[in-house]
């Protein structure tokens, strides 16, 4: 599980020193953190949190063809408004779409009027609910704007240029709320989780009740589980923020995958996306100079597109060659074991030995699990001549007895050198100890005044031969 800091929005509200510290390294170093919003002040945010949540388990029962009436890719600009149902964009395993169904619902149309003053289209029980959704929203809107102005205050931001002055509660932005659906979140899903990426706006304040959610933890650089807390929001930091900080803030990459046992069915989060004005200007880590809306408008356009596409640039990642995907055997353990895996699948596509694969894949790129174009299907004809007792893998194969200790021996060997160090040393210390055991005996046994007789007498001795 990952090692997440627990942050107080009581304490921040009364800029407790500690509570602002928490706040600088968590935002810095990691760019996720708990908010813990137990206080008085938002004991009816967390309550309307959990009747947003039923509210979308109402809409979510509804037909299909119901929900499809609300595409959001035909409601309105920049996919703020509306259903997405699953497979739409890329999973986080080759060949299979993403497995989520979402609802967004617009902060401009709700909280802020219409240029026209007219109000969005939400579909029934969803409609049923306008004030709730609307206050929700403003609280939740508030929260993030009291968590950006104390980062301002950590980073010593003047004021004239605050985090908070892009995010003003009256002007237009592509903030929206939004409440996700995993039908089933399990490896044998036909599609499946939330491919990995970094959020394209300035804070995501997440609710959920059940596991999935991962992060790619950049002190182990391993993937890592984020255990859901009740009363608390997992925040974390997206792109836009971390250009309007000067690149000081960190976004942080994620992806929603199976747990490690057990299935989960309807897997409910409801999520807010705090983002900037849509004129708020940043540069980008290549220097480039964005309006907010243009970078979110590219960054969706970027979930729909293919893997191959996606690997070829970094706006999902913020890597390029990086896809982050998902590796479902129980022995591939964040980055090193999904690079293992892909070697072995090279391995196996190429008949190469798995060492030379792992050799070739570090050549060719650092890529976890290479999801770039399949590999042509072979021969059956060829493949029972030259292979006849070799079988087709399965869709998801579990890896052979042989194959996990190849993975678990490569593993090792990167830490050999570390071992003979330790070795070394340890054998140092042994040298040492026996040393001084030898000087305390020797003492014990003879009077100061003979030890230095007796190393005179040597000293002579050896200049005598000399």
């Amino acid at each position: 599980m990952a090692e997440l800091k627990t942050i107080s929005l009581s304490q921040l509200l009364e800029v407790d020193p500690q509570a602002m510290k928490e706040l600088e390294d968590a935002a810095t170093l990691q760019g996720f953190f708990y908010l813990d919003l137990r206080g008085s002040e938002t004991s009816r945010t967390l309550r309307d949190v959990e009747e947003c949540v039923e509210t979308a388990r109402e809409f979510y029962a509804m037909p299909f063809e119901e929900k499809l009436g609300y595409d959001i890719d035909k409601l309105g600009m920049h996919k703020l408004n509306g259903y997405k149902p699953e497979g739409r964009n890329a999973g986080i395993e080759k060949g299979k779409q993403d497995g989520f169904e979402a609802y967004l619902v617009p902060r401009d149309g709700m909280c802020n009027p219409l240029f026209d003053g007219g109000k969005i289209m939400l579909p029934g029980p969803l409609d049923a609910h306008r004030s709730l959704l609307e206050r929700l929203m403003n609280d939740l809107h508030a929260i993030g704007i009291s968590v950006l102005r104390a980062l301002s205050l950590v980073l010593r931001i003047p004021v004239e240029r605050s985090l908070e002055m892009s995010h003003r509660h009256h002007c237009s932005s592509t903030s929206a709320l939004g409440v996700l659906k995993y039908p089933r979140l399990w490896a044998e899903s036909p599609q499946l989780g939330h491919g990995a990426h970094t959020d394209v706006g300035s804070l995501t304040l997440l609710f959920c009740s059940e596991p999935g959610l991962q992060l790619l933890d950049p002190k182990t650089d391993q993937w890592a589980y984020i255990r859901p807390k009740d009363g608390h929001a997992i925040v974390n930091v997206g792109d836009s923020l971390r250009f309007l900080s000067d690149h000081r803030l960190r976004s942080c990459l994620h992806r929603v995958v199976p747990p490690v046992e057990g299935r989960i069915t309807d897997r409910l989060s409801c999520a807010y996306f705090l983002r900037p004005e849509l004129d708020a200007v940043f540069m980008d880590d290549t220097g480039k100079s964005w309006k907010s809306v243009d970078w979110h408008d590219g960054k969706y356009k970027m979930f729909r597109a293919p893997t191959e596409k996606q690997q070829q640039d970094s706006v999902l990642t913020g890597k390029a060659g990086f896809l982050g995907s998902w590796c479902p055997d129980k022995y591939m353990v964040g980055t090193r074991g999904e690079w293992a895996a892909m070697a072995l699948s090279s391995s196996k596509q190429s008949e190469q030995p798995f060492g030379m694969a792992i050799l070739a894949t570090s050549q060719e790129s650092a890529v976890p699990c290479h999801h770039g174009a399949p590999a042509p299907a072979p021969d059956p004809a060829a493949a029972s001549h030259s292979h006849p007792q070799q079988q087709p893998s399965p869709p998801h194969p579990t890896l052979s007895k042989n194959a996990q200790q190849q993975i678990w021996a490569w593993s090792l060997s990167g830490r050999t050198s570390n071992l003979a160090v330790e070795i070394a040393t340890a054998g140092c210390a042994c040298v040492l100890a026996r040393l001084c055991v030898g000087l305390l005996r020797a003492r014990r046994e003879h009077s100061p005044v003979e030890m230095l007789m007796a190393l005179e007498h040597g000293s002579r001795a050896g200049n005598r031969w000399g």
